[in-house]
């Protein structure tokens, strides 16, 4: 696997985790704290496009 592809491998393990974290965190009414990890996935996955059309 070349480098690009373990970054993008990495990157959408993490935005998967956020994606994980903003659920639990919602289902225990932390609803702000779902809002942060939430916009965290969404510029993660914003970014990860980006570095693709580069």
């Amino acid at each position: 696997m070349s480098n690009s592809n373990e970054a993008t491998a990495e990157k959408n393990s993490l935005r998967i985790a956020y994606q994980d974290f903003a659920k639990k965190a919602r289902e225990q009414g932390f609803n702000a704290i779902a809002m942060v990890f939430e916009n965290i996935a969404t510029t993660e996955k914003q970014h990860e496009h980006s570095q693709v059309k580069q």
